[in-house]
């Protein structure tokens, strides 16, 4: 019997921090956050996105970006983790949504990340001078896709010229049309750097993997290092 007592207690120490662990609630959206806008980072936050694997990094011609998405679509949404000068800050992009794609130039000097919302919002987040100045806007729907709401449109290419013009093209299923022409495909047109965007107008569809030219390469996704969500942890409070 008191065999058994004293296992107890040194396995206790052991289980304590387990419960503990699994006793984290999920992450929410704060109905005050507003896309762009910084925002504190909570650790127990951060260990439910990593356990949970919704944490995302982004690779650009061979190396990582220094930054983190979080997709939760239930929970706490898209957030944005940036790091400069070895400080991670956050934020929020939107609720319910999904990242659309991640763009940078050379030396992330400026990078665009586009995300979409259940409520048919296309957010755009303009970055530039390497993570200092973040805006978000919001891009408008084309009518004959934010009417239906199985439709929504996602960014098939994105680019700006040296000169700040630049376009995005889009594309939504129409389900109404036959077989060879179910993608409905729209262009964006801009003048400073994807600070304002044109109404999309109707297109043709482009050829098969057409991108168009730029300053812009789209960087690829991959599931967070544990080097860089330690590294953001770290930080946490």
């Amino acid at each position: 019997m008191a065999n058994r007592t004293l296992i107890a207690l040194l396995t206790l120490p052991v289980l304590l921090p387990l419960t503990l662990q699994a006793a984290i609630a999920a992450p929410h959206w704060d109905q005050r956050w507003q896309c762009g806008k910084e925002i504190g980072i909570k650790k127990s936050t951060i260990q439910y996105l990593k356990r949970h694997k919704l944490l995302y990094a982004f690779r650009l011609k061979g190396k990582a970006l220094p930054l983190l998405l979080s997709e939760d679509y239930g929970g706490s949404g898209l957030i944005l983790y940036t790091k400069l000068n070895k400080r991670w800050r956050a934020y929020p992009i939107a609720n319910h949504s999904i990242a659309m794609g991640v763009y940078s130039t050379d030396a992330h000097f400026r990078v665009s990340i586009f995300a979409m919302s259940q409520h048919h919002q296309l957010m755009a987040l303009n970055i530039k001078n390497q993570f200092r100045d973040i805006r978000c806007n919001k891009l408008p729907i084309p009518y004959e896709v934010r009417k239906r709401k199985a439709q929504y449109l996602s960014v098939q290419s994105f680019n700006i010229l040296p000169s700040g013009r630049g376009q995005l093209l889009g594309a939504a299923y129409d389900f109404n049309k036959a077989h060879k022409s179910k993608l409905r495909w729209y262009r964006y047109h801009t003048h400073n750097w994807g600070y304002q965007w044109s109404k999309p107008g109707p297109i043709k569809a482009p050829k098969k993997g057409y991108k168009l030219a730029g300053a812009f390469s789209q960087a690829k996704r991959f599931t967070a290092p544990n080097w860089l969500t330690r590294s953001l942890l770290k930080q946490a409070r």
